[in-house]
């Protein structure tokens, strides 16, 4: 069940400037070279998939929007590769060097989407972001924090959507990930008008992500940000549950499985909006949450999410699960 429809949540003037949608959210673990040429196999599942619904390209390293090829997906596999600054032996020197190196490489944007003009939101998207955190001074590596998210029309087939959903996570070194109800949004000409929209939508329907991560990224490295109908724990989460003396094992309404290298929580069998005003919030989420508590943010403290949330509201959202019964 969702709140949504294949039709726009909000329109501006005529123009669609948000959707619901069926999305996946992935962080992704520090990227080295070697992730190459997993991000570019995702690139063409992707592209096999729904690229011929994509449109538009924004990259943070070139004019944009561009009419979207399947070129500049080689955007995002190829970061992956230019992660290295120059060795120094000098520490302060190392140190210097990197931050010279970061200014260039971090807030990096791929975004693909199927919008008709550049001001119009569509539920096809592809899209990377990446911000590099506090550079060390005894290493040429840069600490990226990068993350993967798509989205497809909330009445999207869904058999199709959880075939694809799991194969793109089997190939990647996944710190966490979700896939289930969110947004598709269009936030580069107007934040205030969607996300207000989406503040009053994702606090009645718990089901849904918010998928605000712009500049906290670091914060979602180590802690996430919410459960959805699928969540993925990489190892190093897993291990994160283990030392807070946490099992993850299978309940009456989640099912536990392996993809790939990432321990699956299956809530239920569709994603649930729930519907807070109803007092119908899916028990399956409220059972995953309480899996995951330890590792999942629960403070709104310095965050910000698009839209009218403080603080306050922040830390509620990220806890609903906590709070709610029915």
């Amino acid at each position: 069940m969702t709140a949504g429809g294949a039709g726009p949540l909000l329109e501006s003037e005529g123009s669609p400037v948000l959707f619901c949608a069926l999305g996946l959210k992935i962080h992704l673990e520090l990227l080295t070279g070697e992730d190459e040429e997993r991000l570019d196999r995702v690139n063409d599942r992707v592209w096999a998939w729904y690229g011929d619904r994509l449109s538009l390209t924004w990259l943070s390293c070139a004019a944009s929007p561009q009419r979207t090829t399947r070129s500049h997906l080689d955007y995002i596999s190829s970061y992956a590769s230019h992660l290295k600054a120059r060795a120094n032996p000098d520490p302060a020197l190392q140190r210097a060097i990197n931050n010279v190196t970061k200014f260039g490489r971090t807030e990096y944007d791929v975004s693909c989407v199927g919008a008709s003009s550049p001001d119009a939101a569509s539920p096809y998207t592809y899209a990377f972001w990446s911000e590099i955190g506090d550079v060390p001074d005894d290493s040429p590596d840069l600490p990226a924090h990068a993350m993967l998210e798509l989205t497809v029309p909330d009445d999207h087939p869904l058999d199709v959507f959880f075939a694809n959903v799991c194969a793109i996570v089997g190939e990647l070194r996944v710190r966490w990930a979700t896939a289930g109800l969110t947004y598709a949004a269009e936030l580069r000409y107007d934040t205030e008008a969607p996300g207000d929209r989406i503040y009053a939508h994702a606090r009645r329907y718990t089901g849904y992500d918010v998928g605000f991560h712009v500049g906290m990224m670091d914060t979602f490295f180590d802690r996430i940000r919410t459960v959805n109908w699928l969540t993925f724990l990489g190892p190093a989460m897993v291990g994160a549950l283990a030392a807070a003396g946490r099992t993850v094992e299978s309940t009456p309404h989640v099912q536990v499985s392996q993809v790939g290298s990432a321990t699956l929580l299956r809530a239920g069998s569709a994603p649930l909006a729930g519907d807070v005003n109803y007092l119908a919030v899916p028990a399956a989420y409220r059972e995953a949450d309480a899996l995951v508590r330890p590792i999942r943010a629960s403070d709104g403290q310095d965050m910000v999410f698009f839209g009218p949330w403080d603080e306050r509201s922040i830390t509620r959202w990220l806890r609903r699960f906590e709070y709610s019964v029915g």
